[in-house]
């Protein structure tokens, strides 16, 4: 982050969000800034995933570094073989692999009102956009089911999104660090507030209602 951010963080103005950040994996990566399935080091991803408030400055230098993501909080730090435990959410982390540009992302209401970064993901490659886009949430959310429906409905606004990649305690690369302009955005003043939070919970019981 720059000078001025810093003295933002100092001085205590700057919005933080919970998350975990996996800062031990730029070390284990491949030249495609990701870590193979098969490959003996991919344990590196599953585990030391440390959770903390950060503000959205200190989330894209982590992701820039290479370092990895997650919008929540995982029990013990590490992803488990059969569903990973979720403590509480911060962040949702929208992965954006077709259906838009970055171009068109940038023009789209749902940035302008809620993102507050975007990210290349490593795979990202010229001509065919791969990214993205981190909303925050003014407070940390710890009903996981809701978190899952929250991510569902604001996905409803991305081009084209796969809805199977909804789940809060998925687990993300940050961006290739050899990729120099990987920070598309940085909007410390968009976030999910927890009006709007509150506005989709209402829908959310409407919803759990309907379906007893």
């Amino acid at each position: 982050p720059c000078v001025w951010c810093y003295t933002r963080i100092l001085a205590g103005l700057e919005m933080r969000f919970l998350c975990s950040i996996n800062a031990p994996l730029p070390r284990y990566l491949n030249e495609a800034g990701k870590i193979d399935k098969d490959s003996s080091d991919f344990e590196y991803f599953n585990k030391n995933w440390v959770a903390a408030e950060r503000s959205i400055f200190e989330i894209a230098e982590a992701v820039k570094l290479g370092q990895g993501i997650t919008g929540c909080e995982v029990t013990d730090g590490k992803r488990a073989k059969r569903a990973t435990g979720f403590v509480q959410a911060g962040l949702i982390l929208f992965d954006i692999d077709s259906g838009w540009t970055i171009a068109e992302a940038m023009q789209s209401p749902f940035v302008h009102k809620f993102a507050g970064l975007i990210y290349k993901s490593p795979s990202h490659k010229e001509g065919a956009d791969r990214f993205r886009i981190v909303v925050g949430l003014e407070t940390p959310q710890t009903d996981k089911e809701f978190v899952r429906y929250l991510t569902k409905e604001l996905a409803k606004e991305l081009n084209d999104y796969d809805f199977r990649a909804t789940d809060p305690t998925r687990l993300f690369f940050g961006a290739n660090p050899k990729t120099l302009d990987s920070i598309v955005l940085i909007n410390e003043d968009t976030l999910l507030t927890d009006k709007i939070i509150k506005s989709y919970y209402d829908d959310y019981l409407a919803f759990k209602a309907a379906q007893e």
